[in-house]
């Protein structure tokens, strides 16, 4: 999926804020994964079956950590993860950086 330059110049200059997310998001949150969804190259009964596994409900954030990029009032990206015990985690996973909403 291919972005107008226009809008690409709008991004670029726009402020981006991090926050965590709280029920209130839900449908932008669950918005945005839909249109990334619907941006997969794979036939739209597999999009369409697929979807539904990917929303988040209110449940969810009982157990996740929720995260919402907004830029211009809008939620443009988001990142989720559930805490995790130490021996829980493969061997030979690979050390990455992760931000923390605060």
């Amino acid at each position: 999926m291919s972005i107008p330059m226009n809008r690409v110049a709008t991004m670029m200059n726009t402020q981006v804020s991090l926050r965590a997310a709280d029920k209130t998001d839900l449908p932008a949150v669950n918005g945005v994964i839909e249109r990334a969804i619907m941006g997969w190259k794979l036939p739209e009964r597999v999009k369409r079956l697929s979807l539904p596994l990917y929303r988040y409900n209110e449940m969810d954030l009982e157990h996740l950590e929720l995260c919402v990029a907004e830029a211009a009032g809008q939620i443009i990206a988001l990142a989720a993860w559930e805490p995790a015990e130490a021996s829980d985690i493969p061997r030979l996973a690979v050390a990455c950086c992760c931000m923390v909403c605060m």
